[in-house]
C-alpha cells in the first residue's frame, strides 16, 4: 500500500503532467505556424482552429479499419509538403521584393 501511494501515484502524476505539456506544446505551435501562413489570423483564432480540428478528426476517426487514419495521414503529407513551397516563396519574396501571392499567382514574373 505505500508503494502505491508513496511510489505510483507520484509517477502517475508525473506521466499526466509531460502529457499535458507535450500537448500544450503541439497546440501552440500548430497555431503559431497557421499564424505564419495566414498573417491575418489571430493567434487565439489558429489554437481554437487546431483544437476544433483535433477533436474532428478524433470524433471521425476509427484506427482499428485503417481508412481513415490513411487519408489523414495523406492529408498531413500534403500539408507537410507544402511547407518547402511555401517558404522558398516567402524567402524569394523578402529578396526580390515581391509579394508573396504574385509570386505564386505569376511565377513568370
Amino acid at each position: 500500500m505505500l508503494c502505491r501511494w508513496g511510489i505510483l501515484y507520484p509517477l502517475y502524476v508525473f506521466a499526466e503532467i509531460a502529457i499535458i505539456s507535450t500537448d500544450l506544446a503541439e497546440l501552440l505551435g500548430s497555431a503559431i505556424a497557421l499564424n505564419l501562413i495566414f498573417p491575418k489570423l489571430p493567434l487565439w483564432a489558429g489554437v481554437l482552429l487546431t483544437a476544433f480540428d483535433v477533436l474532428l478528426i478524433l470524433a471521425f476517426s476509427d484506427p482499428l479499419r485503417g481508412r481513415p487514419v490513411r487519408s489523414f495521414e495523406i492529408i498531413i503529407g500534403i500539408l507537410v509538403g507544402y511547407v518547402p513551397i511555401a517558404s522558398t516563396t516567402i524567402h524569394i519574396s523578402l529578396v526580390t521584393g515581391i509579394c508573396c501571392v504574385d509570386m505564386l499567382v505569376y511565377p513568370y514574373l
